[in-house]
């Protein structure tokens, strides 16, 4: 049995522009957007008084680097080379922040979200080599060192907990996701019970069909809003019970799906409707 798929590269691509408060607009309007925060940046760095001011402008404009090229890269704008330019532009920029105000939370965290983006085009984009996973890592190790220096910052466990679970460290996710539910129900739910039905899709195409089951039970008992960039445990769920041979309760859970309009794969239909 093959686990159920992730949304398809189009799709995924709305769901992180959309996660990362990138909203709809024109090309035009957002990298006027991103440039005015790169001239910000400049700005700050030439008036400021200290070096916590000039590292707060570097990492201003190393954000505004980084933004257009996600941007520019997700949209086909520009090249491998000038990604990569940009990207370049964005480390340098991050590196002199920390290097000037080392104990700021907020530049870790910044610069953590720059290696986040760089790991996640090279996912959806194939850019790069495999050497460059270590952007997963690298934005983890930032999440982690703004969370020592502040550890009342909700983004920053959110951002760390999305990259362990990409790095399938599930139980450190699933600690930092529990974290944003104290200050953010929604947000926080939203992420446990996508994380449970993952895991739970994973164990599925593993044929671990118990430990995908509590899974996916885990992630209906979250209860979270679900859309169409959520992983939705019911058609995975029934097709577990089923693999377990317990039909009954895969029919149960068909007809919860049903009642609350989730989709359910037609050949699980199918393979309960031949075993009555």
């Amino acid at each position: 049995m093959k686990a159920m798929k992730r949304p398809a590269p189009t799709l995924a691509i709305i769901c992180v522009l959309t996660l990362s408060g990138c909203g709809w607009g024109g090309p035009s309007y957002w990298l006027g957007q991103y440039q005015a925060r790169i001239d910000e940046g400049s700005r700050a760095i030439e008036t400021a008084r200290d070096d916590s001011g000039r590292a707060a402008g570097y990492t201003e404009r190393a954000r505004g680097y980084a933004e257009r090229a996600r941007y520019s890269r997700v949209f086909k704008l520009v090249d491998i080379r000038e990604y990569d330019r940009l990207f370049e532009q964005a480390l340098q920029d991050h590196e002199a922040a920390v290097r000037l105000d080392p104990k700021k939370a907020e530049n870790f965290f910044a610069r953590g979200r720059t290696y986040y983006d760089r790991a996640w085009a090279i996912g959806q984009d194939k850019l790069g080599s495999p050497a460059d996973e270590k952007y997963w890592s690298l934005a983890a190790d930032d999440f982690t060192r703004a969370i020592e220096l502040d550890g009342t910052g909700q983004q920053a466990f959110d951002f760390r907990g999305m990259t362990r679970e990409h790095l399938h460290e599930y139980g450190g996710a699933i600690d930092d996701y529990t974290r944003v539910l104290q200050s953010d129900t929604r947000l926080g739910s939203i992420r446990l019970a996508d994380l449970y039905c993952e895991r739970g899709n994973l164990r599925l195409g593993t044929r671990e069909y118990a430990d995908s089951a509590a899974d996916y039970e885990r992630s209906v008992s979250v209860g979270a809003p679900t859309d169409a960039c959520s992983c939705d445990p019911y058609s995975g769920l029934a097709w577990a019970y089923l693999e377990l041979g317990e039909h009954e309760k895969s029919r149960s859970t068909v007809r919860r799906a049903q009642l609350g309009g989730h989709w359910i794969a037609p050949e699980l239909l199918q393979r309960l409707q031949n075993s009555s």
